[in-house]
């Protein structure tokens, strides 16, 4: 008797853990241009990211306006001339770890990243573990290749923006 009251105590902490969904409206977002004449870099910590611990869904948006750069004509620039931010106010991925429950926190979430009004099928790998407080953490790097959402660069500035820019991205999310 006492081993099922064991087992059943066990389900329905599983439930309870795996039965939820997490959220967050402060998760970071950054990202990184480099080429030989010049260096490019954001941040955003208005990240909005949703998680459902019982499917492995994932889902994230960032207001492009939210990113703020260390020179306010770089920000500018970024806004009206290449993400369009009038137009295209957000970037978003929405998607699903795959295989979970997994038992590793190296991840890999397949889904969709839309950038600039261009969705594009991506596999986004990164880490995804829960922390001492019930918290699920989530970080990931990849890459956004500015021709794949159609970012015009314009030819006058090509040999300062990278092809591909790197993305960061962490996130504590609490229980919803």
């Amino acid at each position: 008797m006492y081993v099922i009251a064991l087992v059943l105590g066990f389900v329905s902490l599983q439930s309870v853990a795996f039965g939820q969904k997490f959220f967050t409206r402060s998760g970071n977002v950054s990202f990184f241009s480099s080429t030989l004449i010049e260096d490019i870099e954001a941040e955003s910590e208005a990240l909005t990211a949703i998680f459902d611990a019982s499917t492995g869904e994932v889902a994230f948006q960032v207001a492009m306006r939210s990113f703020h750069f260390p020179n306010a004509l770089m920000e500018e620039h970024f806004n009206e001339n290449y993400v369009e931010s009038e137009i295209h106010p957000k970037a978003t991925f929405s998607g699903a770890v795959v295989g979970w429950p997994v038992d590793e926190s190296t991840v890999v979430a397949r889904g969709e990243l839309t950038c600039h009004g261009v969705a594009v099928a991506r596999e986004i790998g990164g880490t995804l573990r829960q922390d001492d407080e019930g918290h699920w953490v989530l970080e990931a790097a990849f890459d956004v290749p500015t021709a794949d959402h159609e970012i015009p660069i314009p030819a006058v500035v090509r040999e300062n923006i990278a092809e591909s820019i790197a993305v960061q991205v962490k996130a504590q999310l609490q229980p919803k």
